[in-house]
């Protein structure tokens, strides 16, 4: 594993701390890639699934309606609290308290993309701990 990168400006103190974070990354990437590489069957624990829902609408309001996820607690009685970031047009971060039918909520946090009328992608940054990964497109 190899990584090249200069400071701006050549300054040795930005370089060393560069490399020290470089460093440690790639420990924990190569630790991540041992794990999945050792799982015995990878197949076994992947899930995958779409589902359909006909909506009597625009396409718009169903992407504003899924976009504007700021307004899901309010909206949605699983949803029981939401913060959400969106720095730059398009680009969302969020964190979400999600009610399970026990009653518990677990944090889950997310970054999402959103390509106006045609699709929102997202990955989950921290899972509920059943999950190792979660990614999803509407």
């Amino acid at each position: 594993l190899g990584h090249d990168f200069a400071a701006i400006g050549g300054d040795e103190a930005k370089t060393g701390w560069i490399e020290s974070v470089v460093d440690l990354n790639s420990g924990a990437e190569l630790a991540g890639l041992k794990t999945a590489a050792e799982l015995a069957d990878l197949d076994e624990l992947l899930f995958t699934f779409d589902d359909t829902v006909r909506i009597r609408g625009t396409a718009e309001a169903v992407y504003d309606y899924l976009y504007r996820a700021d307004l899901w607690p309010e909206r949605l009685p699983h949803v029981a609290s939401l913060h959400l970031v969106e720095d730059e047009p398009g680009l969302q971060v969020m964190e979400m308290d999600t009610k399970a039918p026990d009653g518990s909520t677990h944090t889950t946090k997310s970054v999402r993309i959103g390509f106006p009328r045609r699709k929102i992608v997202y990955k989950q940054t921290v899972l509920p701990n059943a999950m190792a990964a979660h990614t999803g497109s509407w």
